[in-house]
C-alpha cells in the first residue's frame, strides 16, 4: 500500500505556481503611475549612477569594519543569506568617505528610506561609535 503524499512533496525542486504572476500581454499595475508623484521621489536621485569610488573594495572593508552585522537588527550575513548592503547615511551617492558608509541587511535598507533626517543622525552617532573603538 502506498502512503499519501501531500501536494507539497510532489513539487518538491520545481518553482511554485505563483498567483501574483503577470500573464502574456497585461500591463503592471505601476506602469502608468507619474514617478514625480511618488511619495518616495526625491528629485531623481535614485537614476544618479555611483560613483567609481564605491567599488566591491570599499563595500568589503565597510562590512568588515561593521563585522559583517545589520547595523540596525544586528542580523549577520549568515542569517540573511545574502551579502549585506552597504548604506550612505548622507544619502548622497557621491560621499564615499568611510564615515558615512554603514552595512545594512536589504530590510532595513528599505526602511531607513523613511524619515531620513532621523535615521541620519541616528547611524552618524553609530559609525562615530565604531570609528572611535576602532582607533583604541
Amino acid at each position: 500500500r502506498q502512503k499519501a503524499r501531500s501536494a507539497s512533496s510532489l513539487r518538491k525542486g520545481k518553482p511554485s505556481k505563483s498567483k501574483t504572476k503577470f500573464k502574456k500581454g497585461q500591463i503592471p499595475w505601476n506602469k502608468y503611475i507619474i514617478p514625480e508623484l511618488q511619495p518616495n521621489w526625491i528629485d531623481g536621485r535614485s537614476y544618479c549612477p555611483y560613483t567609481p569610488k564605491f567599488n566591491k573594495i570599499i563595500k568589503n572593508n565597510i562590512r568588515e569594519r561593521d563585522n559583517y552585522t545589520c547595523q540596525l537588527c544586528g542580523n549577520n550575513k549568515n542569517i540573511c543569506n545574502r551579502a549585506l548592503g552597504i548604506h550612505h547615511i548622507d544619502y548622497n551617492k557621491n560621499n564615499c568617505e568611510l564615515d558615512n558608509l554603514i552595512t545594512l541587511c536589504n530590510k532595513c535598507n528599505v526602511k531607513v528610506n523613511y524619515n531620513r533626517k532621523y535615521w541620519k543622525e541616528y547611524f552618524q552617532e553609530k559609525v562615530n561609535i565604531i570609528i572611535g573603538i576602532i582607533q583604541k
